[in-house]
Parts: structure tokens; sequence; C-alpha cells
């Protein structure tokens, strides 16, 4: 047992080490873990007594698994622009609107943005609830999954686009301040995918090396080739770049943690930077991984087309 709180840099060592393997799945644990931070950093005690416990279980029939609904056809980047509206009935806030893109779509509880009803237009008038897929009397919440996404990349884990009817939700934090909650688990999610990125890139090197290693082509084995050296360098290096970065944001993180302001500074900078840059060189380095195989790199028996996906 860890004797205290597990660091970030540890537990972001474990998702390292844990995508290698499988990718799809790590969102839903992801975003679990970073929708339980906003409630533990915003939410009132009710809050966090009916679900906190149950989103840290490990039993698979029992457990809440958290989520993230935030994008909207007019409200994209342009968060300011939704239209999801949040009205209250006197007893309480029904949501109403759609939501665009819902990554782990089936998720038991949703940190969601809506405008309360009078609130003012733009990012300022957003608030942040908890969307619970059932009540606590059992029954079903008022909203459904109009599709799924059809999408290009990861299928092994389902997006969606929602339906809010009058779904009922609980308001987290203070209302005025919606958007800048949430950006507390987009920036956790951000340091999230950089790693899951950087863990990718890891098993795509691993599997150049592997032809490398044991291919024998033109008199000998490849990796004795100048030019196969090359392409492996050219995976290789943004392979590390992504490892050490993660390294050096998930250990700032661990100081803000402790109250380190610097290190806090540092992580609002680091978290974006990082993400737009592991993500951006992971299709690259799927792809060199892919040519290193070859033919056979192209083919579904092997890992290289799905790690292109």
């Amino acid at each position: 047992d860890w004797p205290d709180k597990i660091p970030p840099i540890a537990k972001y060592a474990f998702t390292y080490l844990f995508v290698q393997a499988e990718f799809g799945i790590m969102c839903p644990i992801s975003v679990t873990d970073t929708s339980m931070e906003i409630l533990l950093k915003f939410a009132d005690e009710d809050l966090q007594r009916r679900y906190i416990d149950k989103m840290l279980l490990t039993d698979r029939e029992t457990m809440l698994r958290g989520t993230q609904f935030m994008t909207e056809k007019r409200g994209g980047s342009d968060v300011g622009r939704l239209e999801t509206e949040a009205v209250h009935d006197g007893k309480d806030w029904r949501l109403y609107g759609e939501k665009w893109f819902c990554s782990h779509v089936d998720a038991d509880l949703a940190m969601i943005l809506a405008r309360p009803d009078g609130a003012p237009e733009g990012t300022k008038g957003i608030g942040l609830f908890l969307l619970p897929r059932t009540l606590p009397d059992g029954s079903r919440n008022s909203y459904r999954v109009k599709r799924l996404k059809p999408k290009m990349g990861t299928n092994s884990m389902a997006s969606g686009e929602i339906v809010l009817e009058g779904a009922i939700a609980y308001p987290v934090g203070d209302l005025a301040h919606g958007l800048k909650h949430m950006m507390v688990q987009v920036n956790l999610s951000r340091l999230s995918h950089g790693v899951r990125a950087a863990s990718m890139m890891r098993r795509c090197y691993n599997e150049a090396l592997a032809v490398a290693r044991s291919r024998i082509a033109f008199g000998g084995e490849l990796i004795d080739k100048p030019l196969v050296r090359r392409q492996l360098l050219k995976i290789q290096v943004p392979t590390e770049q992504a490892l050490s970065m993660y390294a050096y944001t998930a250990d700032q993180l661990g100081r803000a943690k402790d109250g380190d302001k610097v290190a806090d500074e540092r992580v609002r900078i680091l978290t974006p930077l990082y993400k737009f840059r592991a993500c951006r060189d992971n299709p690259g380095v799927a792809t060199a991984s892919m040519e290193m195989r070859g033919g056979n790199g192209y083919i579904e028996d092997y890992i290289n087309p799905r790690l292109v996906r």
C-alpha cells in the first residue's frame, strides 16, 4: 500500500505503463479521476458524501464512473457561445439543450456546463453542474444519447451526442465561476492526454525496435543499416521528449498541490503546451513505426493500424 496519497508523477507513471498495452479505456479512468478532483475541490458536502466514495470503488457492478460534457455545435473552443440552459423549477435545476461531443457517453456522472436562466451571455454566465445518469430514487434522468460518433480514431471507447430534456443536475461550486471550475478538470485532462500520447509513442518505438532487431534483409539485421537507424532516431526523439516532459509536468503538479505557487503557474503553462506537442507528434511517430514494419504494418494482424487510428 502507498503510505499517503499517490503523487501525480507516480499516478501518471502507471498511466504511461498501462496505455502501452491498452489505450481505449484510459479515457474513462482519467475522466473519473478528474471528475473527483472537481467534486473534492468545489462541491458541497452533500454531493461529496453522495458520490465520492462510490467513485473510488473498484467493483465494476457498483462503482460510479465520471465524465465531462462540454462541447456543443456552437460552443466548441468558443465555450461562451454554448446554448444549454439551466432552469430552476422551484425545487431542482433542470437542463435543456444538446452536447455535441461527449466522451465516455455512458458514464454515471457527468460534469456539465450550462447557462443558468437569466445569467449573462459569454463565459461569465456559465455554471458548472453535476449530471447523474440515475437519480437518487433509482429512476433514469431525463437525457438520452442521440447517436454514437463515427470517429476516425479510437473505436474501443465510444463518444456520443446527448439531448437534455429537463434533466436534473446539481450545482457545483459558485455558478458564476462555472468555466473557471471546469478548467481545473480540463487542465488535468490535458496532462492525461499528453501522457497517453507519450505512452503510445513508446509502444510505437518498441514495435519499430522489435522489427529492426529481428528482421533480416540485404545480408543482415535491419538495425545495422544506417537509414534504419536514422528512422529509429526520428521515432525515438519525440518519444523521449514526451516522456521527460510528462515527468517534469507531473512533478510540478505535485509541488503545486503542496502549495508551491510558482509550480502552480508552471502547470498552467505546461499542461496545454504538453498536450499540444505530444499529441501532435504522436501520429507522425505512429506512421513512422508502421513504415518500419513495411507491408505488414498495414495489415490488421499487427498493432500498427490501431496505433495510427
